[in-house]
């Protein structure tokens, strides 16, 4: 049936609309969709709580480098990631946004590399000209400190803060670091240091930023039913994701997908009851895939079903034709 299904996703034509999703379900669909489709995909929930919970979901099929999530903060981050290669999550309220165009956003940029050549006083520029607050301790967006040589900026470009180390007028190196910590993540080979929103819109025109999105993206839309506003976006949409098939009058659909999905009982430590529905689905013809946070941990949940008389090949790769899901810290929290 899946397989049947990837298929008939290849050759869909869109926009497409897939309905009896759960939300738990979701997140995998949108990753086979992107295995059937390729390309960058754009995801929007109604609120920022959903589009969180997606994220989160999204993380047990896709690596954390392919998953952007946005705040409703981050517009200007946005416009600059979004042709990278991936899943971009964000809430509605973000494309509301109004900020410049791309091309006018380079140009008020200073993009830092390690090893070149730059001013010290050509960095503390940009940021006095950006409008970044001076603290002590950088720990939100906009804020900058100053040491001698080492200096810290939080750019809405970015997802962390960021510490540049100069060693005359050198960039010696570039590091992300934790805001709470204040220690060291891991080092970058560039940084991008972007004014913010509220200096970008004194001067330079700015456009909502739906107007802004690139045409070659794949726009999904989540619980269109519940974003009424969303209808500006009918134009772009090439995928429309819902729980109950309630249309909109302004969706533009090709081909729709009835699907059925569940949740499943939390089994509270139970593993003898686990054990008889898992051969009970067995029997019925269910393929049955059971994810777990680690390895360690799914070779430990083999062994104990093992002692209960049932055998789970152990594989540490998630293979793309499952359709049931059982998470390990749900199930015996």
């Amino acid at each position: 049936m899946i397989k049947d299904i990837l298929s008939r996703l290849r050759r869909a034509e869109y926009p497409l609309w897939l309905h009896g999703l759960l939300p738990q379900a979701k997140a995998w669909w949108v990753w086979i969709l992107k295995k059937a489709k390729g390309g960058n995909f754009l995801y929007i929930s109604p609120t920022q709580e959903e589009a969180e919970n997606f994220s989160e979901d999204l993380g047990n099929f896709l690596s954390s480098e392919k998953i952007f999530l946005y705040s409703p903060q981050d517009a200007t981050s946005f416009l600059y990631r979004i042709k990278e290669e991936g899943i971009h999550i964000l809430s509605f309220s973000l494309l509301r946004e109004k900020i410049p165009s791309f091309n006018s956003l380079q140009e008020l940029s200073l993009w830092l590399r390690k090893g070149e050549k730059i001013e010290r006083a050509k960095i503390l520029e940009q940021l006095e000209r950006g409008g970044y607050r001076r603290v002590g301790l950088v720990e939100e967006r906009g804020e900058c400190a100053i040491r001698g040589g080492i200096i810290d900026f939080f750019s809405p470009f970015h997802f962390r803060p960021v510490r540049v180390e100069l060693l005359g007028d050198e960039i010696f190196s570039l590091r992300e670091f934790d805001p709470s910590t204040q220690r060291s993540i891991k080092e970058i080979e560039c940084a991008t240091l972007i004014p913010l929103k509220e200096k970008i819109s004194e001067k330079n025109t700015v456009f909502p930023l739906y107007e802004l999105l690139p045409s070659e993206i794949t726009l999904i839309l989540d619980e269109p039913a519940e974003q009424e506003e969303a209808k500006i976006l009918a134009q772009k949409t090439k995928v429309y994701l819902s729980t109950l098939p309630q249309r909109r009058e302004w969706m533009r659909v090709k081909e729709e997908i009835s699907l059925s999905t569940a949740p499943l009982t939390p089994y509270h430590r139970d593993l003898t009851r686990l054990v008889e529905d898992l051969k009970g689905w067995k029997r019925e013809g269910y393929s049955i895939f059971i994810l777990t946070p680690n390895p360690a941990q799914g070779k430990r949940l083999r062994e104990l079903f093992q002692g209960k008389g049932l055998e789970i090949p152990f594989s540490k790769k998630f293979p793309p034709f499952a359709f049931l899901r059982i998470h390990t810290h749900h199930a015996f929290a």
